[in-house]
């Protein structure tokens, strides 16, 4: 996508002021960053948390170990526990899935309506008149 951005702006004429190109090309990096955000943000969740239930599941067994007098042998040194997402968080998860998705839709068509709708009645085009009797006699 820079890429492209890249060779939009190496092909129009440079200007000091900022074009109507630079703004849609920017919003649109801002989307992707703000998706990639969200796609990071929802990761971290799934996996912090459970990386914390399976620390927190090892030292109950290991705790309970201790309490009973067991000793570590070789099965338990290295357990396969599983912990499980809490259901505080894979419900922040699933909202930020569901509504960061939409949120991101509706942002982008909003967007658009007000961007296309200025560009057009910024440039005069909707008020354009086109003479078709200027280049008759040619």
């Amino acid at each position: 996508m820079t890429n492209k951005f890249s060779e939009i702006l190496a092909s129009t004429p440079a200007v000091s002021y900022t074009k109507a190109i630079d703004i849609y090309m920017m919003f649109c990096v801002f989307l992707v960053f703000i998706t990639l955000l969200e796609f990071t943000l929802l990761y971290w969740i799934r996996q912090g948390r459970r990386e914390y239930n399976e620390s927190r599941a090892l030292l109950h067994k290991k705790l309970y170990n201790f309490k009973e007098g067991k000793e570590d042998d070789d099965e338990e040194k290295d357990p396969k526990i599983k912990g499980e997402e809490d259901p505080f968080y894979a419900k922040i998860r699933n909202y930020i899935e569901v509504y960061g998705f939409l949120l991101t839709i509706i942002g982008f068509l909003v967007f658009n309506l007000i961007y296309w709708f200025w560009l057009l009645v910024a440039s005069d085009y909707l008020y354009s008149y086109v003479d078709l009797d200027y280049n008759k006699d040619y």
